[in-house]
């Protein structure tokens, strides 16, 4: 019997998962927050009392955050950033109004946490994996305020009422990186959505996994960490 393809993409992403850790080694430590929806990473940095960007990363559709975080813990202690992974069902998300729902949650939720740890709110970035990404940047084009910098694995494409939003795009500074034989978003998808951002004036720098597909390995999360850490302020170029 064959497995279904979404079940195979998360079973793929938990042996990513279980490989990225047994070569990284955490100096911070994992929160677990599934009671109020979500994971919390905190970086050695915060830990000692440093104060610390934040970036929400968002999950793959039926991908759980206890197992994203996994994926962004390590590049985020590099770089110093408090991490929070939100639990989505993306499934229930069919409108503008239900985009704005998850933007309150996420906006709660980092004010909640700025009491208890030494989060810097004026430097909020945001990531995500395949829908995760997707919904990414329509965060992003939905709030062009919000986020210095918007991080899109394997996620390249316009959708949750993104095309709404282009308007909004001008000088919003995007990293995508994306697999050639990616079949879920084919490359040429890719390609179209980068020309639209950029036709709207978003500056997008892409990288392309040349045998790479829909699961990208954990390379791929240091690059956009990596990148991400280097935009220090909204619309820097």
């Amino acid at each position: 019997m064959k497995m279904p393809i979404r079940n195979l993409c998360i079973v793929l992403i938990c042996l990513i998962c279980a490989i990225a850790n047994a070569g990284d080694a955490y100096a911070g430590k994992i929160v677990d927050k599934s009671s109020e929806g979500y994971f919390l990473y905190l970086p050695q940095a915060a830990i000692s009392g440093k104060t610390s960007p934040v970036l929400v990363c968002l999950p793959g559709w039926g991908v759980s955050a206890k197992h994203d975080i996994n994926m962004w813990g390590f590049p985020a202690e590099k770089n110093d950033f408090v991490v929070i992974n939100f639990d989505i069902d993306y499934s229930f998300i069919k409108s503008v109004s239900d985009v704005k729902k998850l933007y309150n949650r996420i906006k709660k939720t980092i004010d909640v946490l700025s009491s208890l740890y030494p989060i810097d709110t004026q430097r909020i970035y945001i990531a995500g994996t395949s829908a995760g990404g997707m919904m990414s940047i329509s965060l992003a084009l939905m709030y062009p305020d919000e986020f210095i910098a918007i991080g899109v694995i394997c996620g390249a494409r316009l959708k949750f009422s993104a095309q709404k939003y282009l308007r909004n795009a001008k000088g919003i500074n995007f990293y995508m990186i994306h697999g050639q034989k990616d079949k879920s978003i084919p490359i040429r998808e890719f390609h179209s959505t980068v020309k639209r951002l950029k036709k709207y004036g978003a500056i997008v720098k892409f990288d392309i996994i040349k045998e790479g597909r829909h699961i990208l390995p954990s390379s791929a999360y240091r690059k956009t960490v990596d990148w991400l850490s280097i935009k220090k302020n909204r619309k820097y170029k």
